[in-house]
């Protein structure tokens, strides 16, 4: 790995001398550059962000506002949890925190068939009752899941039918997985709906929300 020389050039070597000095830079650059940014890539991409990395803030109060600047986008360790992304503005600090895990599927007599997961597999744990098992298990038990649930139904010509009640129930609950029941009552009948969709995230995302 190329090394930074603070001194460049440097007065008392010749041109010779500190061309390898100017190259060691500029290649210390582009390397330190491309961790996270288009770095001498391509005319469209140059100084654009491929993504962000940054290590936790470890102060207590939120990074201030310097000069000019509207936001600080930052990481911060949570007591018992993980370190988690924030913002804050003039107004005050907010916690960014996305889905942890999700999922999208039907089933047709105890077959599920995933249209789409993130960071969980779901398997047929009886009528009504499925297991979502996380792929990386959750920093916490405390989280919330949200869920809802369509009914198809080829009588009389009708298209997707959107149940008229959904209970979605936790009867276990760890960061490892989830079990939970969704009963659907459509046409005084209750049924396992064919289409659910489950969206998990941590409960703490609502009780980090300060405004000024």
């Amino acid at each position: 790995m190329a090394d930074w020389t603070s001194v460049a050039p440097d007065g008392t070597k010749s041109v010779k001398d500190n061309n390898p000095i100017l190259s060691g830079n500029t290649a210390y650059t582009e390397i330190e550059m491309n961790k996270d940014h288009f770095w001498n890539i391509a005319d469209d991409k140059n100084g654009h962000h491929k993504f962000a990395l940054m290590p936790k803030y470890e102060t207590a109060a939120s990074p201030p506002l310097a000069g000019a600047s509207n936001l600080a986008y930052f990481a911060k360790e949570i007591a018992g949890f993980d370190v988690q992304p924030f913002a804050s503005n003039a107004g005050g600090i907010m916690q960014l925190l996305g889905i942890r895990a999700c999922g999208v599927f039907t089933t047709t007599a105890g077959v599920i068939n995933t249209q789409y997961s993130h960071n969980c597999t779901i398997a047929w744990a009886g009528v009504g009752r499925y297991t979502v098992n996380f792929t990386t298990a959750l920093p916490t038990a405390n989280y919330l899941f949200l869920g809802g649930a369509v009914s198809k139904s080829t009588a009389s010509n009708t298209n997707d039918i959107i149940a008229s009640l959904v209970t979605l129930k936790s009867t276990s609950k760890t960061t490892g997985n989830l079990l939970i029941g969704c009963i659907v009552t459509l046409e005084g009948n209750s049924i396992s709906p064919p289409h659910l969709n489950l969206k998990v995230k941590p409960i703490e995302s609502f009780a980090s929300f300060n405004t000024a």
